[in-house]
């Protein structure tokens, strides 16, 4: 990294051919993390057998990323160990890519800001990796990383220490390799070996998530409608640049915001739990609403503060079974987390319904 860039200027895109052991950090922390464990729900377009299982049309099928990316038959036996160079080639000089890594799902049902998030997460790790050394707080356990439960793989309370580097006295490290344990394997997989339950039939309408959006949007909609709602996101996002390298500059002013933020605390105890969703949400906001937020303020934003809780809340219809059994709704819907997760939905459209208000009366 001291080779290609220096220490005179910000890491771009354009570096990124000429970082692959960075990229292939990123890479390895995506299989490791499986933020989105199981994906979104999957529906059966029509009856069709998959390895002697007969799934009936309309069937929802869960396609469990987390087990995918924990297969020791697709990764060997090293798999719960973070070694970022299974996705470089032998000489360690290009990048190779695995048909089974996919944190972003898969086929044309992956997530479609994919890109912005690539792009996002090199020029945030790259940038602080050149500025600082990173450690764990002195006297800290390492922390042990167990199999998510939820819709959103979520960070458990860590902190950090980030030192300024010294580009000029780098002192040459061995090079060592992390285990990481892990808790229980989830149920379903589809890999090699792949077992899914026969039968599979549930119904395709799910309450939980047609609260979002009532119904609307990529999420909810099937066939010609989210055929024609893809695209016309899509074009909007390519629109304000989100697939093309002009985002960059965008990009760039948040990695700039972080390394200031990390600057100021370099040497201190820095609590890691959410920390990123300041940027990472203030760059979203951004294309948005175009409007910026102070994420390092002491009094957190209000749009962070809603988007946070919308997450939490998703998780805890997992965590509480509702995702999966929506009855559970009109039982309690207080203790399953339904409540919440209404005025959760509704707190966060609120905001982004007055941004909306903002631009059209402008």
């Amino acid at each position: 990294m001291d080779q290609v860039v220096g220490s005179c200027r910000q890491i771009s895109l354009t570096d990124k051919i000429l970082l692959p052991y960075t990229e292939a950090v990123l890479l390895e922390a995506l299989r490791l993390s499986s933020i989105v464990p199981l994906g979104l729900p999957h529906r059966m377009n029509e009856d069709t057998i998959f390895r002697g299982y007969f799934l009936h049309k309309n069937a929802t099928v869960i396609s469990n990323l987390w087990a995918i990316h924990h297969d020791p038959k697709i990764w060997g036996e090293d798999v719960n160990e973070y070694r970022p160079e299974r996705f470089l080639s032998e000489d360690k000089t290009r990048v190779v890519r695995h048909d089974s890594l996919m944190p972003f799902s898969a086929d044309r049902r992956q997530c479609i800001g994919k890109g912005l998030a690539r792009y996002t997460m090199f020029l945030f790790l790259a940038n602080i990796l050149l500025k600082f050394n990173i450690e764990k707080e002195p006297g800290c356990p390492v922390m042990k990383i167990e199999a998510p439960i939820g819709l959103l793989a979520e960070s458990r309370p860590f902190n950090f220490v980030l030192n300024l580097r010294n580009s000029k006295n780098l002192v040459n490290k061995k090079e060592s390799t992390l285990s990481i344990q892990y808790g229980c394997p989830l149920r379903f997989k589809i890999s090699e070996g792949a077992v899914l339950p026969p039968k599979l039939n549930w119904k395709r309408f799910n309450p939980v998530l047609y609260v979002f959006g009532g119904g609307n949007g990529i999420i909810n909609a099937q066939g010609h409608v989210w055929e024609t709602q893809r695209n016309f996101t899509l074009r909007k996002l390519r629109d304000v640049g989100v697939f093309k390298s002009s985002i960059e500059e965008f990009l760039q002013e948040e990695a700039s915001s972080l390394i200031k933020y990390f600057e100021l605390r370099a040497g201190e105890t820095i609590p890691g739990t959410k920390l990123f969703n300041g940027p990472v949400y203030n760059a979203l906001w951004k294309i948005i609403s175009g409007e910026s937020i102070d994420w390092t303020s002491p009094i957190k934003p209000e749009i962070l503060k809603r988007a946070e809780n919308l997450t939490e809340s998703m998780n805890q219809t997992v965590l509480s079974g509702l995702f999966f059994a929506p009855f559970l709704r009109h039982i309690a819907p207080g203790f399953f987390g339904w409540t919440s997760w209404v005025n959760s939905v509704k707190n966060f459209f609120a905001v982004t319904d007055q941004a909306i208000e903002a631009h059209s009366e402008t």
